[in-house]
């Protein structure tokens, strides 16, 4: 190990005084924390992620909407350089930030800095994978919804999914509906066994303001609190649910997973109903553009052993696709296939039924 990792790990040990001694806000969800990007200072609630936790370095880091890390490194060094490059206004260098990490840390000087023994390393290596391998996605019992109560609550089909031209019938076997009491559109998330909603995402009604960059009615002013740009977010999850513990439509897809020996992975629950209309039905979506630990662990469960990625096409859905590629390919036999529309859920049936269902019979059977 060397003394950058050994830095990085003992300020992740931690990690909550440091970002309170560097004033960054946060919200703590599941093995990571989350809000605000204080390297830029966006106003997306949860598009900066840091991961405390790791096989062998802890603080990776990730800015979902700038990708800051990818300007001052990715992993917790890269981090403090950027937060205190935005905070000092000059450009802060890898050297000046790791010695503030050291310091912050009660150290005099880099030189100061002791290395575990081989030994200690080996075994703490040893523990953290033990503790991957008993993984499991988790929500609290008070924070699940049965289905019954969810459909009293909700006018189900969604009036705001029927508008962008997703079929009646698929909107009313994935219970999405639109919320009586708020302007948003509810996706509900089930636990593998289809008797218990575990969580639930909500789209805004309204489109993006081109002033703010939010989601509010047009004749509203622009919010200027941060409760306020909290409640015009695109999305929002009900308290409690960490999207990056599951997989979309999982628990519709397992059995078909495994019929097929192939899983379809896309980003959202929309490009999950469009494969649905077309006669697809081993797709699972990642809430996102990135694959976490639990999510890995639950594709592993499913068993088979291949894996077509369809990410929109887009930068960002190509950036994805080539991490997906670096996190996957030991475990499955992966396909990319190149789509025509910017994400999967404006293909047409024909394009699906001609480009997306061939492989998917092709690779079944290898």
């Amino acid at each position: 190990m060397t003394m950058t990792n050994q830095v990085c790990n003992e300020c992740c040990n931690v990690i909550e005084e440091m970002l309170e001694k560097l004033d960054v806000r946060y919200t703590k969800g599941y093995q990571r924390l989350y809000g605000k990007c204080p390297v830029h200072c966006g106003d997306n609630p949860a598009a900066w992620n840091l991961y405390p936790d790791g096989d062998d370095v802890k603080g990776y880091w990730k800015c979902y909407t700038h990708g800051c890390e990818k300007k001052f490194g990715s992993n917790l060094v890269g981090f403090v350089r950027g937060v205190l490059t935005q905070k000092q206004g000059k450009n802060v260098s890898w050297q000046e930030a790791i010695l503030w990490m050291a310091k912050f840390l009660g150290y005099s000087s880099l030189s100061d800095v002791q290395l575990p023994s081989i030994m200690a390393a080996s075994r703490a290596k040893y523990d953290k994978v033990q503790r991957r391998l008993n993984i499991a996605p988790h929500t609290s019992s008070d924070k699940t919804w049965s289905p019954e109560k969810y459909r009293k609550q909700m006018i189900i089909p969604s009036n705001y999914y029927l508008g962008r031209h997703v079929k009646k019938d698929t909107l009313v076997k994935y219970d999405v509906g639109d919320g009586k009491k708020t302007s948003r559109a509810v996706v509900p998330v089930y636990n593998l066994c289809y008797n218990t909603i575990v969580g639930m995402s909500a789209r805004s009604h309204f489109d993006k303001c081109p002033l703010c960059k939010l989601y509010h009615h047009k004749a509203e002013k622009c919010p200027d609190t941060p409760d306020s740009q909290s409640s015009c977010s695109k999305w929002q999850n009900s308290p409690g649910f960490e999207a990056a513990h599951h997989l979309y439509n999982l628990w519709f897809a397992q059995k078909h997973i495994i019929e097929n020996n192939t899983v379809v992975i896309v980003e959202g629950p929309g490009d999950v109903w469009r494969l649905e209309e077309s006669g697809i039905h081993n797709s699972v979506a990642l809430f996102g553009t990135s694959i976490t630990e639990p999510q890995l662990v639950l594709l592993e469960r499913c068993q088979c052993m291949n894996a077509i990625v369809l990410m929109d096409n887009d930068k960002a859905g190509i950036e994805a696709a080539i991490n997906i590629k670096q996190q996957l390919r030991r475990l499955y036999r992966l396909y990319f296939p190149k789509i025509n529309s910017k994400d999967v859920g404006e293909l047409t049936t024909d394009e699906i039924t001609q480009d997306i269902r061939p492989l998917i019979e092709k690779v079944k059977g290898l």
